[in-house]
């Protein structure tokens, strides 16, 4: 099928969650309730994949608060759908941990969350999907948890998410991000940091750049 390539054009600069870090303790909207004020979509999250993934608020599935987060196949074609949240990184710690609940109904392939951690050049530090434990057919909401290791002196970013790697639909509700049992949003973070400026469509044959790393396959979903 045709991959909508997402492009992000990356800069130097301060989110604008993150300048009056002191006046406002963040959760990053990990829990989908701020939405974006012209789409029914969260704000602060980028949806990318095949052309037949669907990605929706969900008033009704959920575990917390007003919405959930749907990604759904609706068409015979297409190979995953997924979301990510970007995040300045913590200035100290030693494991970072997310933790978030998710549903699945007739998933036919895998499903999860994801996380990865990147340095100041665009490598890949550490990466989990969640593949050697995918989520599969139908399932209730459930509590998971992704750990990694990481390096205060080289990680720039971490990306946090969920994926669909199939057919079917999931359900994403409550993420947490938290360092050495410390919540992010407790945490000091860089002030200046490589962040998404500008997110455009393309139609190149693979998911060609995020943060100037590309979302193939094994960045993402295998």
């Amino acid at each position: 099928g045709k991959i909508i390539g997402i492009l992000i054009f990356p800069l130097v600069l301060s989110l604008p969650w993150a300048c009056n870090q002191e006046d406002k303790k963040s959760d990053f909207n990990l829990g989908f309730e701020v939405l974006n004020k012209n789409s029914a979509k969260p704000a602060d999250w980028i949806f990318f994949g095949n052309e037949g993934y669907t990605f929706n608020i969900d008033s009704t599935e959920k575990i917390k608060g007003n919405y959930s987060l749907s990604i759904k196949r609706n068409s015979d074609f297409g190979k995953f759908g997924a979301c990510a949240m970007v995040i300045p990184s913590p200035m100290e710690g030693d494991t970072l941990t997310l933790s978030g609940f998710v549903k699945s109904e007739n998933v036919e392939g895998s499903a999860g969350l994801w996380m990865r951690v990147d340095d100041s050049i665009n490598q890949v530090l550490a990466f989990d999907n969640m593949r050697d434990r995918p989520i599969t057919g139908t399932r209730a909401w459930q509590k998971y948890f992704i750990k990694l290791p990481y390096s205060s002196s080289r990680a720039e970013r971490v990306i946090v998410g969920g994926l669909l790697h199939g057919t079917g639909e999931i359900w994403i509700d409550d993420l947490h991000l938290s360092i050495d049992g410390k919540s992010i949003s407790t945490v000091k973070l860089k002030d200046s940091i490589v962040t998404p400026q500008e997110v455009k469509d393309s139609d190149e044959v693979e998911a060609s750049g995020f943060l100037n790393v590309e979302l193939t396959p094994d960045k993402v979903n295998e």
